[in-house]
């Protein structure tokens, strides 16, 4: 729809323009309240949240944060993350706490998953017969065991590893599951220690 259509459209359904008896025509429809709040696609928008990051959709293109540098926080560098219509429709009525968004629609996680999207991107890793670089996670084996590493979401990093069976290790090799997937799937968080911890 262009930006003539949605004006036009706007204007019939709230009311004003005159009908031909030369009256308004009385607000009719409540659910197109918010109508006016939410830009349809191809307009451009731009949303200020309440710790200064920016959500803007141009033209067509989807929804994107633009992620900046919080002192003593996880984020810590520039991102420009796509985002969910859902979120972004969120935004546009009317919500820039991030907490809220945070609570809501788990966007903390959409931004911490991009992040490790560029940083794997960024290297150029190659699987080999007995390493397996997973979403999140390393699957190794070495000699008769079998090992499941992955980065620790802490200041000052590291990582943590510890023995798996053949069966997680062939599963994780198959690049269907994430970190927080195989913990699921196989009960591993009672090895998730730091007992385990790379030195």
């Amino acid at each position: 729809m262009d930006k003539i259509s949605f004006m036009l459209e706007y204007l019939l359904v709230t009311g004003y323009v005159n009908c031909a008896s030369g009256k308004n025509h009385e607000p009719r429809l409540a659910m197109y309240s918010e109508l006016d709040k939410i830009p349809a696609k191809g307009m451009n928008s731009e949303y200020k949240l309440d710790n200064g990051w920016i959500v803007e959709r141009n033209g067509n293109s989807g929804p994107v944060l633009h992620v900046t540098p919080i002192p003593n926080a996880l984020f810590k560098k520039h991102q420009e993350v796509k985002i969910p219509e859902e979120i972004f429709e969120d935004i546009a009525q009317g919500e820039r706490d991030v907490k809220n968004l945070f609570k809501k629609h788990k966007l903390h996680k959409i931004i911490i998953d991009e992040a490790a999207v560029e940083v794997r991107s960024s290297i150029t890793l190659t699987n080999t017969q007995t390493k397996f670089y997973g979403r999140g996670f390393i699957a190794t084996q070495e000699r008769d065991q079998y090992f499941l590493e992955y980065q620790l979401a802490r200041q000052g990093g590291g990582s943590r590893k510890f023995e798996i069976t053949s069966g997680i290790y062939e599963d994780a090799r198959t690049g269907k599951y994430s970190t927080s997937d195989l913990f699921k799937k196989y009960n591993l968080y009672h090895l998730d220690g730091p007992e385990n911890d790379v030195r």
